[in-house]
């Protein structure tokens, strides 16, 4: 027997055996058109990820990413290396950083530089989608922007803030009531102001003094807010019951914003509506993809 060939064959099987193992241990979880996503896709980008994430989810992540590649390729959209190196370029430029410190950068959140670029390349794809095929499914009214200063910038007299200073009472007992309330009588007396009594009562360890600072509307807790906001300059309120104890709040100040002109931020709203509404419109478009296309998931 020639024993030379004998254990050629050999080494061959168990190369062979090694290579058929790591084939059973990795599975195809989907088919999206032509193309399998195996399981090992998963656990790289769960991987990359850094953090429990769902398996279902990072799934549907990868077939968006199948599907969106798909339709790149029927419109003949490519990523070129130098518009790669551009990004990657425009990026070092924007944070000053040299080759040498942007690699440590990249190293300090776990990414290697061929990795970064190979998310800049996705980005670049995403974007060339959204000039393609998105951008012309999203348009701002006046309508809108209008809603949008009034959501953000408030009535048109300007937008009232005060600021509120507070003793709380801690705990919810009938001692705590008790205090909040003899309190409350001796600055409705006017036997002592606001600052006076806060700073005799906050020697109690069960007495303590804050302040809110400057509010505005819609900053503080509901059963706060209404009856502080009524308050004029040097007033304040009766003990307000909370899960942490009784409040008096006590407004020293109250002053209006004066009102943002709306042609002033009128850009800045449109470039946040469309920077939201393209992102909707993306997530849309993949969702349609989904319905057109065959998609098979096995468990």
């Amino acid at each position: 027997m020639n024993y030379s060939n004998f254990f050629l064959l050999l080494f061959f099987l168990m190369l062979s055996s090694e290579a058929f193992s790591k084939v059973i241990v990795d599975r195809v979880v989907a088919v999206v058109g032509n193309e399998p996503i195996l399981q090992s896709e998963i656990a790289k980008s769960a991987k990359d990820k850094g953090q429990q994430t769902d398996d279902n989810q990072i799934l549907e992540e990868l077939i968006a990413e199948k599907l969106i590649m798909q339709k790149l390729q029927k419109l003949n959209l490519e990523v070129k290396e130098e518009e790669i190196e551009q990004a990657q370029k425009s990026v070092m430029q924007q944070y000053n950083l040299k080759e040498a410190s942007f690699a440590q950068a990249l190293q300090g959140q776990g990414l290697s530089l061929d990795e970064y670029r190979a998310q800049l390349k996705k980005q670049l794809y995403r974007m060339k989608l959204v000039q393609a095929e998105i951008k012309k499914r999203v348009e701002i009214s006046e309508d809108d922007l209008r809603q949008a200063y009034q959501n953000q910038y408030g009535s048109d007299e300007g937008s009232l803030k005060i600021k509120a200073d507070y003793l709380l009472f801690k705990s919810k007992t009938k001692i705590s009531k008790k205090k909040a309330q003899d309190a409350y009588e001796i600055l409705a007396a006017k036997r002592e102001d606001f600052i006076e009594l806060s700073i005799r009562l906050s020697t109690d360890k069960d007495v303590l003094k804050g302040s809110f600072g400057e509010v505005a509307k819609g900053e503080l807790l509901a059963n706060f807010e209404k009856p502080i906001f009524l308050l004029a300059e040097g007033s304040f309120t009766k003990p307000i019951e909370t899960n942490d104890g009784y409040f008096i709040v006590y407004v020293s100040k109250r002053s209006y914003v004066e009102k943002v002109p709306f042609e002033k931020v009128k850009k800045e709203l449109h470039d946040q509506l469309h920077t939201s509404e393209i992102e909707r419109a993306f997530t849309r478009y993949v969702e349609e993809l989904k319905k057109e296309a065959y998609i098979e998931r096995f468990k």
